[in-house]
């Protein structure tokens, strides 16, 4: 980090820090200071950083904001602020949208926040899914409550500083998948130039993404059910396909089924 300040003031910085920010097996760092002038990464670190606050620190937020972070878009992973701050930036102009539905938005970012606050480091796919919710955030906030976000500039951001590749079906079953398992409200969509992931902002969001697990789930149902009556017919209700416990959920929604 550039030095900058007293002495004194750069000890007490350190030891905030170092107390807040702790590593872990797959992140965090060496944390010193160094004189700009000499290291042309510090010079570039202290460049980026400006520009960022250009675009965040509310005593110097630029009218360039959304350009500068347009040009940054494909380089950033994530964004740490220190302290940490939760707080939604959503500005007043995107709350007016018609389709915009505050509670809605509230309850996928909190979610994400909760889910980065919470989730355990043990494994790669856990840096995975913590750096894939920070990037939703990016860009729920940051680039448009409504764009989705592909499968492959997702999985190009978090490849950054991966010892190897992460596949489509890895980044869908192990990262996605589990962020959805573990509450993180995250809607997808397959439809037209709207295809990808991001957070909910709306009832339509919503209906999209269970519109597309119903695309799916309920003819899948249908099948199962029609397997299992053809073969209950043939042996006169003798053998029912799924009176296994392990199929026990499953029958109780197939019984209901007329």
């Amino acid at each position: 980090m550039d030095e900058h300040g007293e002495n004194d003031f750069m000890r007490q910085f350190k030891k905030y820090v170092q107390r807040e920010h702790m590593p872990n097996l797959f992140s965090g760092g060496d944390f010193n200071f160094g004189a700009s002038h000499g290291n042309t990464m510090i010079q570039l670190a202290d460049f980026i950083a400006g520009t960022l606050g250009r675009c965040f620190d509310e005593t110097k937020i630029s009218k360039e904001s959304k350009d500068f972070l347009n040009i940054l878009q494909p380089k950033i992973t994530s964004l740490n602020h220190f302290p940490s701050d939760n707080r939604s930036y959503y500005t007043e102009a995107v709350k007016e949208e018609a389709t915009f539905n505050p509670e809605i938005a509230a309850a996928g970012f909190n979610s994400a926040n909760l889910f980065i606050d919470q989730k355990k480091v043990k494994s790669q796919y856990d840096t995975d899914q913590i750096n894939c919710v920070k990037l939703l955030l990016l860009y729920f906030n940051n680039y448009g409550f409504n764009k989705y976000t592909g499968t492959k500039e997702l999985i190009r951001h978090l490849t950054v500083g991966r010892p190897d590749s992460l596949t489509e079906h890895n980044f869908r079953t192990k990262v996605i998948g589990k962020v959805r398992d573990a509450g993180v409200l995250v809607v997808s969509s397959s439809a037209g130039e709207n295809t990808g992931y991001k957070l909910p902002s709306s009832l339509e969001d919503l209906h999209k993404f269970i519109s597309h697990g119903n695309s799916m789930i309920m003819p899948m149902l249908q099948r199962i059910k029609l397997f299992r009556d053809k073969i209950k017919l043939s042996t006169l209700n003798g053998t029912d396909i799924v009176e296994k416990n392990e199929f026990k959920e499953l029958k109780k929604l197939l019984d209901s089924f007329k």
